[in-house]
């Protein structure tokens, strides 16, 4: 059965082999149909171009910072989960990714949150 995820992480998250392991992983045990994600430099960008090299298709939500300001965020999390993924894998971040994971939990989206010290592979 394939699925669709939301992938994120932070700005500064540079562990392009991890996001291409993990990805490879669940892409390999439960087929990867999309990936809804963002736009933002950092794991967003590692995670752009895993599916590119593997013909996934992306969902781009943009943060919509001009018109929205400090909502902005949030309400890109909201559209992200309007969506109905199947799960969501969370790479190291900030503040944001931390309130998506939450919000994901909150709404019965499986999360696979990857700590910074290691972490197990995808279980959704």
């Amino acid at each position: 059965m394939s699925v669709r995820i939301i992938a994120c992480g932070g700005h500064k998250y540079k562990d392009g082999a991890y996001v291409y392991e993990l990805l490879d992983y669940i892409h390999r045990t439960r087929v990867i149909a999309e990936i809804i994600r963002s736009n933002d430099r950092g794991a967003d960008q590692l995670i752009a171009a895993w599916a590119k090299s593997r013909g996934v298709p992306c969902t781009v939500i943009e943060a919509q910072r001009t018109t929205l300001g400090d909502k902005a965020d949030e309400a890109r999390n909201r559209s992200m989960l309007e969506l109905k993924p199947d799960g969501m894998v969370a790479f190291p971040g900030d503040s944001d990714t931390g309130s998506l994971r939450k919000a994901a939990e909150a709404a019965g989206v499986p999360v696979h949150w990857v700590k910074w010290f290691g972490a197990d592979k995808a279980s959704y």
